[in-house]
């Protein structure tokens, strides 16, 4: 499963729904507050050239690596999730997407495969609420997921030939499979059973 995410999801999800999914709009994380909260646990990682300053690094549930790289006077932060599910936060983002497709085309998958999706949702946010930082109340970032929901159904520009496209495409439909049959589902259950901290985004 992993390995059909992290190679196609991006290039899928700009064919299947003309845009990729970013979940950054949903809670930006706070790496200063992050590296405060586990600054005795911050690692130097030096770097061969002297003029520059050392980076210093995170190694955090997951695992996930976290490290501040001061450009100039500005730090950068570059999060790297390590584990063997990756990001939870671009998973989050496809579902997104993906429900808003159904919302937009109800005839887009099976009703299982509706509950199913809308059942990973709340689990990924759920799951994104708690591993953030800060954390955040988990029925108040769905709340917000699905006013966002709503935003982009309004501005979406679908019609009803899109609709009957969506659901006839043989990789659009496998698309949606590969999230909502049962490996799909026994993936989610290792991933969420895996702490990451902070839960990232990038689809890669």
């Amino acid at each position: 499963m992993i390995l059909f995410f992290r190679s196609s999801v991006l290039c899928m999800l700009g064919l299947v729904f003309g845009s990729i999914a970013q979940s950054q709009e949903y809670g930006a994380i706070n790496f200063e507050l992050l590296f405060r909260m586990h600054a005795d646990t911050i690692e130097i990682v030096p770097n061969s050239d002297a003029s520059i300053q050392s980076t210093q690094e995170l190694v955090l549930p997951g695992p996930v690596v976290v490290r501040k790289v001061w450009r100039g006077s500005r730090a950068v932060y570059i999060s790297t999730d390590q584990s063997k599910y990756g990001a939870v936060g671009c998973y989050l983002g496809v579902v997104i997407e993906m429900q808003v497709a159904i919302d937009k085309c109800p005839k887009f998958g099976t009703k299982l495969q509706h509950q199913r999706l809308m059942e990973t949702l709340v689990r990924l946010s759920k799951f994104y609420a708690q591993n953030t930082v800060p954390a955040v109340d988990p029925q108040l970032f769905l709340k917000k997921l699905n006013e966002g929901r709503q935003v982009k159904l309004k501005a979406s520009t679908m019609s009803a030939q899109n609709c009957r496209t969506l659901v006839e495409n043989k990789k659009r439909v496998q698309f949606l499979n590969a999230f909502t049959d049962e490996k799909a589902q026994k993936w989610l259950d290792g991933s969420l059973a895996t702490p990451r901290l902070p839960v990232i985004n990038p689809c890669f």
